[in-house]
């Protein structure tokens, strides 16, 4: 039986990275398993800046990541991966409003746990951070009208290690079976 359990057990939240540099094919890899995740009617509305020069990186640390957002860990990721919503005007505009469902945040989030597992796979770890300066970030990363910022993702290779397992309920809290 093929299975995803090891790359969904082996993920963190990982605050410490090494300075090993994260080659394109990985990048190229892990945005691949993100591309291929569902969306509603397909409409894919996850986009992804990846920023990985150091100008680049030295500017969103400095200015959305700045006090009193401060992630200090944002400082050790040789990677940071700005994310995105891009909003299509009938799916996540007027079916949310009729159904109450934020359909592009799920879609979002999808592609978005895509994209760690897939890094955790590959032997990097991850760190969703969703507190950060969306203004700063706007500019920052030149993100357009038609893009809503919702995260930021840290991605490298680690330098603490997993120390225990994270505590999570077990299935009969979570799960009924009807």
């Amino acid at each position: 039986m093929k299975t995803i359990l090891p790359a969904i057990a082996e993920r963190y939240s990982c605050r410490s990275y090494t300075d090993q540099p994260v080659d394109q094919e990985t990048l190229d890899s892990i945005l691949e398993a993100a591309r291929r995740a569902p969306s509603a009617c397909n409409k894919q509305p996850w986009r992804y800046y990846v920023v990985r020069s150091l100008e680049m990186l030295r500017e969103v640390r400095a200015h959305c990541f700045a006090p009193p957002v401060a992630n200090r860990f944002v400082n050790d990721a040789p990677v940071l991966v700005g994310v995105g919503i891009k909003k299509d005007v009938l799916v996540h505009g007027v079916v949310p409003f009729i159904k109450g469902i934020p359909y592009q945040y799920i879609d979002v989030g999808i592609s978005t746990d895509h994209l760690m597992l897939q890094a955790t796979a590959l032997g990097l770890a991850t760190c969703w951070i969703g507190w950060f300066d969306v203004k700063a970030a706007r500019r920052v990363l030149s993100i357009p009208s038609s893009v809503e910022p919702c995260g930021f993702i840290s991605l490298g290779y680690p330098a603490d290690e997993k120390s225990t397992e994270i505590k999570r309920l077990p299935k009969e809290k979570i799960a009924t079976f009807c």
